[in-house]
């Protein structure tokens, strides 16, 4: 069985102790100490800007932003849903804090009361005369603060939804609730929580940066993330950046072998030990329905482990028309959380065949027409000749790497890559997967510098690079990319 990120409790008692080894500490908050008030108002500004660009839950995103509730498929009482709101509380709470109301309120916690134990133990098992220790939980808890605070409104929702997620991994546990009609249990339920953790990761931060603090986007963001929270009404927000939708028939035209590909990559952000070869997909066998769409893929995979390259399969469950689960050898009854982006942009013909040797990623076409202000250079836009009007705008970037700097300080780790033609670094490439960049390259990143390197994706504010980038594509799909 794979190596998983965290070491998650099995048992299914007591769901508070497995429910504390896997979520923030703000999880654990007292419920019945949630502040009420009345539904979060927000008036619609007269222009606003909102971008999800590129990320795993970027479609959700902006339909929370534009009050486009019956189209959202996260489940208000789920755990990344939960993951969503509660990093967005906790990141805004450290990033924007003079953006918070006057009202703020403290976030707190619960700590173990119990005095910490006296007994020595040689091994932390046993005490000095070698009987076992008896270290069965704690007795008692205290609530304390953190030190953060957070919008009142906001809090309140996130406790709220916190205790129902809780109530939802209750009955996951003892198999009331199901996904793709296997039951969740002690043993399958924390890899799947761990898929819903990883699809989220850091990505309410990057939606903080994206958007500004006091951004008018952000706050309409906000206020529709409270209303879906609270069940309530939303309110219609213009100035969503959505994604490009390739036309076609995903079930007619879809290269497999390319989306598999992406669906596992993105499920191996998940492992420890093992790490999945890119491109590794092989004899796809494809199922069909009556009807003629699939509804199941079988394929094998390489990956690397304690015992070297070896060989695991993968099965691919389809429900309503769109991949559902995935199931791995190593686990054959454990459905796997499919990557929300690689479903999106397979709904939205983006693994066409056709589109296969472009270099487009899913949910990342390139323009059809040149940037505004911007010239040709070779197959792509040169980053020499960037304008501010390129801001938001799907393009293909080409140019000569002169230098890779990666950022080992931090969590991702983001790799800036800065072109020849270029020199004032005004535009640049950043990731935040530098394992994703060694898979074509190798460990050592400098070997792309000197090489023509093609991009493609949507135009934005710079998350590498330090203060002198005005513009960036961010690659997080191998697919963005290409050496010429």
């Amino acid at each position: 069985m794979k190596v998983m990120q965290a070491k998650l409790a099995l048992h299914v008692a007591p769901v508070l102790i497995f429910l504390g080894a896997v979520m923030p500490v703000t999880f654990l908050s007292n419920p019945a100490a949630a502040q009420t008030g009345s539904a979060h108002q927000a008036a619609a500004p007269a222009s606003a800007h909102f971008s999800a660009s590129g990320l795993n839950n970027e479609d959700d995103l902006l339909r929370i932003y534009s009050g486009d509730f019956q189209s959202i498929r996260l489940d208000r009482s789920g755990t990344e849903f939960m993951q969503i709101i509660s990093s967005y509380m906790e990141d805004f709470a450290k990033d924007c804090k003079q953006f918070l109301p006057p009202n703020k309120v403290e976030i707190t916690t619960q700590v173990c009361s119990d005095s910490p134990s006296t007994v020595y133990s040689p091994d932390g098992v046993h005490d000095a005369y070698g009987n076992v220790i008896n270290n069965t939980g704690c007795s008692s808890y205290q609530t304390v603060g953190t030190g953060m605070f957070a919008d009142p409104q906001l809090y309140a929702a996130v406790k709220d939804v916190s205790a129902k997620t809780q109530v939802n991994m209750l009955g996951s546990l003892l198999g009331a609730n199901k996904k793709g009609g296997h039951a969740s249990g002690p043993f399958s339920m924390p890899q799947q929580m761990l898929d819903k953790m990883v699809s989220v990761g850091d990505e309410m931060r990057t939606v903080i940066h994206t958007n500004s603090c006091g951004s008018a986007g952000l706050k309409n963001f906000q206020s529709n993330l409270i209303r879906f929270a609270n069940g309530e009404g939303p309110i219609k927000f213009a100035g969503a950046v959505a994604p490009t939708v390739t036309p076609g028939d995903p079930a007619k035209d879809t290269d497999f072998t390319r989306m598999l590909d992406d669906l596992v990559a993105a499920n191996a952000r998940g492992w420890l030990m093992n790490r999945y070869q890119r491109g590794s997909i092989t004899d796809p066998i494809v199922a069909h329905d009556p009807l003629g769409d699939p509804s199941r893929i079988m394929a094998r995979y390489r990956f690397a482990g304690s015992q070297g390259a070896q060989t695991g399969r993968v099965t691919v469950t389809f429900k309503d028309g769109a991949p559902d689960c995935l199931y791995f050898s190593d686990a054959p009854s454990t459905c796997r959380e499919p990557a929300a982006s690689v479903v999106s942009a397979y709904q939205k013909n983006a693994y066409a065949k056709s589109t296969s040797q472009t270099g487009n990623s899913p949910g990342a076409q390139s323009s059809s027409a040149p940037a505004a202000g911007a010239q040709r250079a070779g197959t792509g836009l040169s980053p020499a000749a960037f304008d501010p009007r390129w801001m938001g705008q799907n393009v293909t970037i080409t140019g000569t790497v002169s230098r890779v700097e990666v950022d080992t300080s931090g969590s991702p780790q983001w790799v800036s890559i800065y072109f020849k033609e270029s020199p004032n670094a005004t535009f640049v490439l950043c990731s935040p997967y530098p394992d994703m960049l060694q898979e074509k390259v190798g460990r050592d990143l400098n070997a792309l510098v000197g090489k023509t390197l093609e991009a493609t994706g949507q135009v934005e504010s710079p998350y590498c690079g330090g203060k002198a980038p005005k513009g960036s594509i961010r690659v997080v799909e191998s697919a963005q990319w290409k050496i010429h």
